[in-house]
């Protein structure tokens, strides 16, 4: 019995000319002469923006834009024709897009392209409202006793964190006559990242000078390892493994 071999006949790939997919390009992409006329204009954002290439080509940017003689696009354009590279953000049809323009000057041409980044700013502005809410989180004095109150730190100590601690700290505590004793707990600490140790002594000496004593509690031993392989130095008054050793302590001195 012969055996058959099947070859796998390959099909050739289609070639595809830029022209192809140019429209599909998610933002917009163009050419203007030296008159600042569009020359040409694609991309996807010409079906979002409901525009057709035919009543965009021919006009100057300027007209398009419907924008005064120094408005943004008009003055950008401008300047990549004298400088050869610009790059700039515009608003437009309610986005925001990152725009970068390069002049040739063999074919005597501007050309451009815009990217809407209104979602990646809109996640940038997130992450930084959530950096803030760390923030507020990272500078609350918590009363567990009458005379004491405790601070707990999660994730990393950074030194924009110790400071915003250092500032708000010293003034909740200032209005709290009765209290005498600051726990610093770092249960929930990471790691500590540069001179966020000495801001951290800042605090410990503003404190004292405001009578407060203060306590670390909670440092776990790898991040125990961390701070003496990175030869990190805390000075606080004492150190107790937990917040609850801490708390018995107060507790006995204060009966």
């Amino acid at each position: 019995m012969k055996n058959l071999i099947v070859e796998n006949e390959q099909q050739p790939l289609a070639a595809m000319e830029p022209n192809d997919y140019i429209p599909y390009v998610a933002g917009i992409l163009w050419a203007v002469d030296k008159h600042m006329r569009y020359l040409d204009i694609e991309g996807q954002k010409l079906k979002d923006w409901n525009l057709a290439k035919s009543t965009v080509i021919g006009k100057s940017v300027q007209e398009f834009h419907q924008e005064e003689d120094n408005g943004t696009n008009i003055t950008h354009h401008r300047l990549a024709l004298a400088q050869g590279k610009v790059t700039y953000q515009v608003h437009f049809a309610g986005a925001t897009y990152d725009c970068k323009l390069h002049y040739l000057p063999e074919r005597e041409i501007i050309v451009g392209v815009a990217t809407d980044i209104t979602l990646e700013n809109g996640l940038h502005q997130q992450i930084a409202d959530q950096e803030d809410s760390l923030l507020e989180l990272s500078a609350q004095a918590v009363p567990i006793l009458e005379y004491a109150v405790v601070v707990p730190i999660s994730g990393p100590l950074t030194a924009k964190r110790t400071q915003y601690m250092q500032e708000h700290i010293l003034n909740q505590v200032y209005n709290m006559p009765e209290v005498h004793t600051v726990i610093i707990d770092f249960s929930g600490v990471t790691h500590v990242r540069d001179q966020s140790e000495e801001l951290l002594q800042g605090l410990y000496q503003s404190l004292k000078l405001l009578g407060i004593s203060t306590m670390l509690t909670g440092v776990t031993p790898i991040l125990a390892q961390k701070l003496v392989t990175n030869s990190t130095r805390i000075q606080l008054d004492r150190i107790y493994s937990t917040l609850k050793m801490a708390v018995r302590v107060l507790i006995e001195e204060n009966e």
